[in-house]
Parts: structure tokens; sequence; C-alpha cells
């Protein structure tokens, strides 16, 4: 899947950690015991040319932010996504 993503990591300290992810293979939902009973869970971002993953930790509803972000990109959307640390 070809798509692009900025996403910024925002520190305590006000600092930020940009990505642009160009060559998106893979975005997939993990959850455990807990995140299945209260709908929250982590995703995960795979990048072919940084070869790296990306985590987004504790996303509400993550199976449907990865069906969100899957349709945005066929399309060839951007995403900003701002994430605290």
């Amino acid at each position: 899947m070809v798509g692009k993503l900025l996403l910024n990591l925002v520190f305590l300290i006000n600092k930020r950690k940009k990505y642009i992810i160009q060559n998106i293979d893979e975005i997939k939902s993990k959850q455990n015991f807990w995140g299945n009973l209260l709908n929250y869970g982590d995703v995960i971002i795979h990048d072919s040319m940084i070869k790296e993953d990306i985590t987004l930790k504790s996303i509400q509803n993550p199976n449907i932010f990865v069906e969100n972000m899957q349709s945005n990109l066929k399309k060839g959307n951007l995403f900003i996504i701002n994430k605290n640390n």
C-alpha cells in the first residue's frame, strides 16, 4: 500500500518528532485482554523504506482507526497525527 503519513510525536518538553512515511506496507492493530475489554490498543504502521515500525499507543477503537487509515490511504490522503508521549 503506497501512501503518506505525517506523524508528530509530542514530548513532555514540547519537542516534536515528525515522520513522513511514504511506503506504508502494513497497518495493524494490537490489543491485549484489557484492551479488548475496554476497546483500546496500539496501532502499528510499517514503512518498507525506513524499515521500521511506528507504534501509536493506547488508541481508542484501534480497529476502526486502522480501517479508516487504510481507506484514506487508498484515496491518497495525507494523515497528520499528533501523539503525546
